[in-house]
């Protein structure tokens, strides 16, 4: 009998546990949301542009900053780079003083041409991985997918 007792206590804080995660994860998820991700052509053909457009709650100034990371793609052993460092480009597609915050934020990725790299090709889809913070905050947002071509 005490172990029957035991178990359900058990049980109980298992499923506890696991609801308590659940909600923080929509907490969270419902405050930064990735609406696309997309390169574009530039004028200067050694580079093109990747575009994230970003919708997210808070009284937080400005657009949150991210690290882009492209690793090894499939069947290379190479990443897509050199990403250039510096801050954003930063479209904001929202109204002042508006908790609902939409942005573009851009970044240059080079077509580099050095060996070490892959140069993204037009109509090609990449594999990505980005993390979003702003830098006031310690949270961060992470993504990871497919980027192609236009949005």
């Amino acid at each position: 009998m005490k172990k029957i007792i035991c178990l359900f206590i058990f049980l109980a804080l298992l499923v506890g546990c696991l609801k308590s995660e659940k909600e923080t994860e929509k907490e969270t998820s419902g405050e930064f949301e990735v609406l696309s991700i997309f390169f574009s052509e530039t004028e200067d053909y050694s580079t093109v542009l990747l575009n994230m457009k970003v919708k997210w709650v808070g009284k937080e100034k400005g657009a949150p900053r991210c690290d882009i990371y492209f690793p090894p793609q499939e069947g290379l052993e190479m990443g897509i780079g050199p990403i250039e460092n510096g801050p954003s480009i930063v479209e904001p597609l929202y109204q002042e003083g508006s908790e609902v915050k939409t942005a573009i934020l851009k970044e240059f990725i080079a077509r580099s041409f050095y060996p070490s790299y892959v140069a993204p090709e037009f109509g090609k889809s990449y594999f990505a991985q980005i993390k979003f913070y702003w830098p006031s905050l310690n949270e961060t947002h992470e993504w990871e997918g497919n980027v192609g071509w236009s949005e």
